[in-house]
């Protein structure tokens, strides 16, 4: 079965297991689906609005009883790819900060320093959906407790926590935009870079 797997980098950039989560698909790929059917309107795919039945005023359920499944952005490999419609919530400042923070864990190259886990353990707490965020939530604060107890051990050098998604043998490439971001003063600055992503204090 797939799995969401933790790992902890050290000051010299290792990593170390430290525990994972089975089935992936309730981490990034629930996160995902959940945002856009909140936020975003109903996605019609171009397969369904080239079908001769098909009319530009039929809910998404009458497409549902049609085609026997939910249409979803992520099911779609058009050039123009919808996907990036869900991951540029993360910009948008009108969504609730904690979901926007969520959002953010899911894409590839994204940091969490050692001194943020508590805050990103409250908004995976927070976050309503079912997910794998809640059993996420009880490793990460395991491992910060751990590492405040053990301040000499080698793994109380660990600075920052990468959480990527793995598919069998196969790890999965998200997304390749990073973003650069810095939360202060319960804000979320965002701006553009080719460095990895951070939660910094």
């Amino acid at each position: 079965m797939s799995c969401t797997e933790i790992y902890s980098f050290n000051n010299d950039g290792n990593t170390e297991y430290i525990a994972d989560v089975e089935n992936s698909w309730r981490g990034a790929m629930a996160i995902w689906s959940y945002l856009e059917k909140k936020y975003l309107q109903p996605y019609i795919p171009n397969y369904v609005k080239c079908c001769n039945w098909y009319r530009s005023e039929m809910t998404s359920e009458e497409i549902f009883e049609r085609i026997g499944f939910e249409p979803s952005r992520f099911s779609s490999f058009s050039e123009d790819n919808p996907m990036k419609e869900v991951w540029n919530l993360a910009d948008n400042t009108d969504i609730p900060e904690y979901e926007r923070i969520v959002l953010f864990t899911t894409f590839d190259k994204f940091l969490v320093k050692k001194e943020d886990i508590p805050k990103v353990i409250v908004t995976f707490r927070k976050f309503e959906a079912e997910t794998s965020l809640q059993e996420q939530a009880d490793i990460l604060e395991e491992l910060f407790h751990c590492v405040r107890r053990c301040k000499t051990a080698r793994r109380s050098q660990a600075q920052r926590f990468l959480m990527a998604c793995i598919m069998s043998s196969l790890i999965m490439v998200i997304r390749k935009k990073c973003i650069w971001t810095h939360i202060r003063s319960g804000k979320i600055n965002v701006s553009r870079s080719s460095r990895s992503s951070k939660i910094g204090i």
